[in-house]
């Protein structure tokens, strides 16, 4: 599979676990968009973008995030309000460099990286 659309997992209220395969290269506008059981995602280094929305109203509480995603849409983590780490599998710079919109993650998320946490 190569494409997850829009709302594709949005109000699955009981999904506790989800494994993207590698072949995905963009995480969908509102993709576990009101997913109240699904607590942590790790999401594949095939990822390039996360769209608008992608994670509203979700309450993940930890988000893996590939070194190749470059952008991050308009509020991607709107009221996850769980949400208190991002592990980014790249450096600070790179983490710099994602196309992010000015309310994509709360600062209040901690997001790490492999040669520091911001």
């Amino acid at each position: 599979m190569t494409f997850l659309g829009a709302e594709a997992f949005a109000g699955c209220t009981s999904l506790i676990s989800l494994e993207i395969g590698n072949s995905v290269p963009t995480v969908s506008s509102s993709f576990i968009n009101r997913c109240s059981s699904l607590h942590s995602l790790v999401l594949p280094s095939s990822v390039t973008k996360i769209g608008e929305y992608a994670f509203n109203n979700c309450s993940l509480r930890t988000l893996v995030i590939p070194n190749s995603v470059k952008s991050i849409g308009r509020n991607a983590f709107n009221a996850c309000n769980e949400l208190t780490t991002i592990s980014f599998m790249g450096t600070r710079a790179e983490w710099d460099a994602i196309a992010k919109s000015s309310a994509a993650i709360a600062d209040s998320v901690v997001v790490e990286c492999l040669d520091m946490d911001l």
